[in-house]
């Protein structure tokens, strides 16, 4: 596989990877999760967001070039 190739279906991924975190958010996922389910909607929601900046931290560290 070229490198052009092997570079688009990175960032197709990535931006896959993205677009589900955008829906489970709007789709209220936090609710199927242990611990997170036991808390209001309006707790749960920003918890559930913040734990996904490290592991976006970590991709997108992936993804330095320099």
């Amino acid at each position: 596989m070229n490198r052009t190739i092997q570079a688009l279906s990175w960032w197709l991924g990535l931006a896959c990877i993205a677009t589900h975190e955008l829906d489970a958010v709007a789709r209220k996922e936090w609710r199927i999760l242990p611990l997170l389910n036991r808390l209001e909607d309006d707790t749960a929601e920003p918890v559930f967001v913040v734990q996904h900046i490290p592991h976006f931290y970590l991709i997108f560290g992936l993804t330095d070039r320099r």
